[in-house]
């Protein structure tokens, strides 16, 4: 036999090993809930800072957001008054004109509104000079309330339109009604709403990751992007938080 053996068996039997064994089995499930504990307060530590990071980006959004919807009201009304519009559109069109003129001057970040056709056509308009900031004839297939713009050069060059549908007073689809909020415009007002924040960048875009708006210029908005992720990607499920490198 090993001269181990006894020693080994001696051991085990001794009163010390056996009450450490005991009091090791009882700490066993105070550990485990210590370990459990822990990681609970991580788990609620982390999820209120990421529900703190929400709430103050939706805070930062809510200038912003409130102006475009500001624009899609306006939009609304127009085309509440469609039944209307039609006829003015053919009877009177200075007064019809007179009517998106006065929409356009009611807000600073507004800088077009018509009243289109179901093809397309332009029935009344804020300024007859000017063309449509969008390819008219393709709104009805687009049916999106909102649509990017763009006029060509200048700083109001680009820029987002409410859109709406317009039905006459029998409830017939007659056109639409168009409000052009320019970028340049839509920062402005937010800025002036609520203060800058050099070190927070505000990015909207909808979920084919296409930008809409931001309250920086367009080429750095573009390099402050998330280096390994697609906007598309960040438009699944609810709100989240994350960290990561941009573009720049």
């Amino acid at each position: 036999m090993s001269p181990r053996g006894p020693s080994r068996r001696r051991f085990t039997e001794m009163l010390g090993f056996r009450l450490g064994f005991v009091l090791s089995m009882a700490l066993l499930p105070v550990g485990l809930l210590a370990v459990l504990q822990a990681r609970s307060l991580m788990t609620e530590a982390r999820a209120r800072s990421e529900a703190a990071l929400v709430g103050e980006t939706l805070r930062a959004t809510q200038p912003e957001l409130r102006l475009i919807r500001q624009g899609q009201g306006a939009a609304e009304a127009l085309a509440s008054v469609a039944p209307i519009l039609v006829p003015a559109a053919t009877s009177d069109p200075a007064g019809c004109d007179s009517v998106m003129a006065k929409a356009v001057a009611s807000s600073d970040i507004y800088s077009y509104a018509a009243f289109l056709a179901l093809d397309g056509r332009v029935l009344c308009a804020s300024d007859r000079a000017v063309m449509p900031p969008v390819d008219a004839g393709r709104i009805a297939s687009l049916d999106l309330p909102l649509i990017l713009t763009r006029t060509g050069a200048g700083e109001d060059a680009a820029g987002l339109a409410a859109v709406h549908p317009a039905f006459s007073a029998d409830g017939r689809p007659v056109g639409f009604t168009l409000i052009n909020m320019p970028h340049t415009r839509l920062r402005a007002a937010a800025a002036t709403m609520a203060a800058h924040k050099d070190n927070f960048a505000l990015i909207l875009f909808d979920t084919n990751g296409r930008i809409l708006s931001a309250n920086r210029q367009s080429g750095e908005a573009t390099a402050l992007l998330p280096a390994n992720r697609s906007l598309v990607s960040l438009t699944a499920g609810d709100a989240f938080t994350f960290t990561g490198d941009d573009t720049s």
